[in-house]
């Protein structure tokens, strides 16, 4: 719905360059630096103009994962929730990056 709203209806035109990450065997890091608002839009019309969307894990705000609905669904895509402490996160980050290493799939 994001991408054709924004591709369709809105004209945006999107132009990827770097490597090629639809082969589906590499795992990726993107690094957004919210130059906008809308930024994360674009990293999903990306994964989902290639199918990729089942790849993609996203790093959010801990309060985030009470807002009903999508704090759930978040929870449930293996989304990493920081609470921008470091004392706090390590140990979250070390976990979630074993998870996703055990799930022998390509990640972004």
């Amino acid at each position: 719905m994001i991408t054709c709203l924004l591709e369709d209806l809105l004209g945006i035109k999107i132009v990827i360059t770097g490597d090629d990450l639809t082969k589906g065997k590499y795992r990726s890091i993107i690094i957004l630096n919210h130059r906008t608002r809308l930024d994360w839009m674009y990293i999903w019309m990306l994964h989902s103009r290639f199918q990729l969307l089942e790849q993609l894990k996203i790093v959010m705000k801990a309060s985030l994962k009470h807002v009903p609905g999508i704090g759930w669904a978040c929870q449930h895509a293996g989304y990493l929730f920081l609470q921008r402490d470091w004392e706090k996160d390590q140990q979250r980050i070390k976990n979630i990056i074993g998870y996703y290493k055990s799930c022998q799939s390509p990640l972004s």
